[in-house]
């Protein structure tokens, strides 16, 4: 498989590809209203304003306020990735640190799943506005907005895809993991027999 042996080429676990998603996710708009309440919605920041003033949304920055351990745990997932990458901790630990990013991986790419479902229902429920009715005098239009969930999100919305990141992550980091113990293994088995020649040279 192309995609397994550039991987491995580069040294360069899934759960690299995945921290990276993770805070890409967290970071970009997700949500555009446009009209008389203008702007955009993420799930670390959100730009609002109503008749060109600022808007603050209470739920809103308790959605960023849930959102930043998120990022730290994310942050944490690219670090711990780079060094079981390049394999700057003993082998033992390896293994230690593959399970633990795997687990900040899961919780990582799905717990932003029902942040983003509550921003959109909380948008189209409060945001989405129209002051256009009609009286005794005719119709009268002060203005409306609309609500535009943007790309990314939907994708993030779709389970399957979700759970196929999440599934080819765990096969190809284990699998990574796998490849590198075997080359390990047979880096001692081929280093054992030099090693016992030159003892018994120095016994000699």
């Amino acid at each position: 498989m192309k995609v397994n042996k550039l991987i491995l080429k580069f040294k360069i676990p899934f759960a690299i590809v995945s921290a990276v998603l993770n805070i890409i996710i967290l970071i970009i708009p997700i949500i555009s209203i446009k009209g008389i309440v203008n702007g955009n919605i993420a799930l670390l920041w959100y730009n609002l304003s109503y008749y060109g003033k600022e808007l603050k949304v209470p739920f809103y920055d308790s959605i960023i306020l849930k959102s930043i351990p998120l990022l730290a745990s994310s942050i944490f997932l690219l670090i711990m990735s780079i060094i079981y990458a390049r394999k700057k901790v003993k082998t033992t630990n390896i293994r230690s640190l593959f399970i633990a990013s795997i687990l900040i991986q899961i919780i990582s790419m799905t717990t932003p799943i029902p942040l983003i479902n509550y921003s959109i229902r909380e948008a189209f429920t409060y945001l989405k506005v129209d002051y256009n009715f009609v009286t005794s005098g005719g119709q009268v239009f002060l203005g409306s907005s609309s609500i535009t969930i943007l790309t990314f999100a939907q994708f993030l919305l779709i389970p399957s895809i979700v759970c196929t990141i999440l599934l080819a992550g765990i096969v190809l980091s284990e699998e990574i993991f796998e490849r590198e113990k075997e080359v390990e293994t047979k880096k001692i088995v081929l280093e054992e027999p030099i090693i016992a020649r030159a003892l018994e040279k120095e016994n000699e």
